[in-house]
């Protein structure tokens, strides 16, 4: 609602001077500062109601106590303990079971105090959404499930579209769901009441007694002014209904955006993963490298060794042709000694034979 704070929230809190203002669903206090600039400003009191605000709401009690009031309960347990509120700002649980007993709440009150209701056209307008379904009774729930809304599309969608966190009804439109739908049925039972509804930002609707304005001719003309005509509404209408697709297709921007940063991380992980895979193959393969030229080199000193020893051997085997042949060529020349030896021998032998027989002829003749 803070959008609308300046345009419109702003110029109906000095119309009404109001001494009691209070905003129900203050999620991150984006709205609610502005509110309490105002009291701290004009004087009066802000009523701040809402189970689970995303901020210390406490704190500002503490540091704000003339000023600020924190509601830390439901609205519908909330509003009737705060005494004749003069403006009050309905932004809480937006489903028609909570939004009629906030209207009923504040209609038992001495005087119907102004109220602006956000989220009253699409996607809450005519659908429920349930922040806390178990406090809803079974009766007054439409089925729900956490999926979210696609402009146009009845059903709720099966991947993607706005609000897929929150529980959202399962169907869109019908009786009794939507913020709108309750706002119109509670008019039926209160002739005396006026409804103006603003588009933009989801819609905001302003309901206020006839009978106060009346009484302020300016509320009545400020009202006036921001009813708008058919040309304007239908011109805002088409406006609102491109800023919705154009947040439906952010939506679905940041959800492949996402899914294409997953994939990226993803990708990024196993080329990190390959790059380490590859830096160890490579280290596997400079390694194995090294030893290989270790291994040639080795080889290389094997190889000459072996080709020394090879010459070595073929020295060996010339020298031992060589002795050999040597060694033959000896034994010719003993064979021929030994030849030579015998018919040497054998001439000495025959040449002392014939001396024997010269001498012992010899001595037969002298005896």
């Amino acid at each position: 609602m803070h959008r609308f704070h300046h345009s419109i929230i702003r110029p109906l809190l000095q119309e009404v001077h109001p001494q009691t203002i209070v905003e129900v669903g203050i999620a991150d206090g984006k709205h609610t500062k502005f509110l309490l600039e105002y009291v701290k400003e004009h004087g009066g009191m802000l009523h701040a109601v809402d189970p689970r605000p995303t901020f210390d709401a406490a704190s500002w009690q503490n540091r704000e106590a003339q000023s600020f009031v924190f509601h830390e309960k439901r609205s519908i347990d909330a509003l009737s303990q705060i005494e004749n509120p003069d403006i009050v700002l309905l932004d809480g649980d937006h489903n028609y079971y909570t939004v009629t007993h906030e209207l009923q709440i504040l209609s038992g009150q001495a005087k119907f105090p102004l109220i602006c209701i956000h989220d009253i056209d699409w996607p809450y307008g005519r659908r429920d959404l349930y922040y806390d379904p178990q406090s809803i009774p079974e009766q007054d729930r439409h089925p729900y499930r956490k999926a979210g809304m696609v402009p146009g599309q009845q059903h709720l969608a099966e991947e993607g579209g706005l609000n897929p966190m929150l529980e959202n009804a399962t169907i869109e439109g019908g009786p009794r769901n939507g913020c709108r739908t309750a706002i119109e049925d509670f008019l039926k039972t209160r002739t005396d009441m006026r409804f103006i509804d603003i588009p933009g930002f989801h819609g905001l609707g302003i309901l206020v007694d006839l009978h106060r304005l009346t009484t302020s001719g300016f509320l009545g003309r400020l009202i006036s002014r921001l009813q708008l005509d058919e040309e304007l509404r239908e011109h805002f209408g088409a406006v609102e209904k491109n800023r919705i697709a154009l947040l439906y297709e952010k939506g679905e921007l940041l959800k492949q955006n996402k899914k294409l940063s997953e994939a990226l991380r993803e990708h990024q992980f196993k080329l990190s993963d390959a790059i380490a895979k590859s830096s160890a193959l490579e280290a596997q393969y400079s390694e194995a490298r090294n030893r290989e030229e270790k291994h040639q080199d080795y080889s290389v000193s094997v190889m000459k060794e072996r080709s020394a020893t090879e010459e070595h051997v073929k020295a060996l085997e010339r020298d031992r042709t060589a002795l050999q042949e040597t060694m033959e060529r000896q034994g010719e020349l003993i064979n021929e000694l030994r030849s030579e030896l015998a018919q040497k021998e054998s001439g000495v032998r025959g040449r002392v034979s014939k001396h024997w027989e010269k001498l012992w002829s010899e001595a037969q003749s002298h005896s």
